[in-house]
């Protein structure tokens, strides 16, 4: 429980000191939205231009968008002190937190916390309730629990890469891509993925 604790003051602390200023933090925030919407956009030249893609339709593709946006966004903002990581290797600062009474792992979580990753939170968050809207889905309580399961697995899965990319960080301090094509590149590799599983559940 301190450590709950603990860990809440880091966020307080984070979200205070990034609120000092205001202006930067609402554009950084407008900023991650409007660079999120564009890829979004992109998608949808691409349905407007060819219709339908193996059967899919623009809706069914941007509800999973949605998705893993919303999980990828929670992702960046708590787990950006392992994000970052190599650069407290590489610095030294990791060797502070280490003579800390506290553990490891709760300080470097609360090393950093990008609170503008909001911006593609509510990026996420509209596309999903729009395409909601627009595939008449019938809610089931089944289908409820899926739809925050895959949002919280993702967290689980976009979270459990990075700190592997962070352990890598032992024997290499340089930022490691072929991590970063599972993260920030996997945000639109599975999008394709797992598609097909949630059109099945969408439509059963």
């Amino acid at each position: 429980m301190d450590g709950i604790r603990l860990y809440f003051k880091y966020l307080k602390l984070n979200i205070e000191s990034q609120l000092q200023y205001k202006a930067s933090f609402i554009m950084m925030s407008l900023g991650h939205f409007l660079i999120t919407f564009v890829e979004f956009l992109g998608l949808w030249v691409l349905f407007d231009k060819f219709g339908n893609i193996k059967g899919f339709t623009f809706e069914e593709v941007a509800l999973f968008y949605g998705i893993v946006h919303i999980a990828f966004s929670i992702t960046e903002g708590w787990t950006r002190g392992f994000d970052i990581f190599p650069s407290l290797v590489k610095m030294g600062d990791f060797d502070r937190i280490l003579l800390r009474p506290r553990t490891t792992i709760l300080q470097v979580l609360g090393h950093s916390i990008q609170m503008m990753r909001i911006g593609r939170l509510l990026q996420g968050l509209v596309v999903l309730i729009w395409s909601i809207c627009k595939l008449n889905i019938k809610w089931t309580f089944g289908k409820v629990l899926l739809l925050l399961g895959s949002i919280i697995g993702g967290n689980f899965l976009f979270s459990g890469l990075i700190v592997l990319q962070a352990t890598l960080s032992f024997w290499s301090v340089q930022s490691l891509e072929i991590v970063n094509s599972f993260t920030y590149g996997g945000v639109r590799q599975l999008t394709l993925t797992y598609l097909d599983y949630l059109c099945i559940i969408i439509h059963r």
